[in-house]
């Protein structure tokens, strides 16, 4: 099982913005839990092998995952081998569905855009899906004036390095004395 935290962290690596990252995390939580070596249970089409992985993959798209896995060596659960083929996917035959999701402006229009342009369950199981990302409390597309977090982060760091070291101890003693 892999943890939200360690598949945004690979969607940002790849640079994805925050809130598409959260939008995917969405998304791949109700299609897998965050199981990235997760096989459908119970597949719709009669003999089918079902779905696989993290955004469980069907049909041509799950044969195509597993021929780019074979041939990267790479392991089937693997998040890494599972966001490297989604990022193929969203620049190949999924571009129209990348357009769309990288497009929109906050957490939950790209969840939703990924929902019914990427993944396209089937319609019960959008509305239900669709009405609960809709209610998310979403992260916005950073603005020019509104660094994304990870720059944060390291203007923090950068600013925190250039701070004197402080021995805790002889500041107490100055402070009481």
């Amino acid at each position: 099982m892999a943890s939200a935290d360690e598949i945004r962290s690979a969607l940002l690596r790849r640079g994805f913005a925050p809130h598409i990252a959260e939008a995917f995390i969405l998304n791949f939580q109700d299609e897998s839990g965050l199981n990235p070596g997760i096989n459908e249970v119970s597949p719709t089409v009669q003999g089918a092998r079902g779905g696989y992985g993290l955004a469980q993959w069907t049909g041509p798209r799950r044969v195509a995952f597993e021929d780019y896995a074979a041939s990267r060596g790479m392991p089937l659960d693997s998040v890494d081998a599972q966001i490297d083929f989604l990022v193929e996917e969203l620049r190949g035959p999924e571009a129209r569905a990348g357009k769309q999701i990288f497009s929109a402006q906050d957490t939950p229009t790209a969840a939703n855009a990924i929902l019914t342009q990427f993944l396209r369950p089937a319609k019960e199981h959008q509305d239900r899906r669709s009405a609960r990302y809709s209610g998310v409390n979403h992260l916005a597309q950073p603005s020019a004036t509104q660094p994304e977090p990870q720059n944060l982060l390291r203007q923090f760091y950068a600013a925190k390095a250039l701070l004197p070291k402080y021995d805790m101890q002889q500041d107490v003693r100055n402070f009481l004395t």
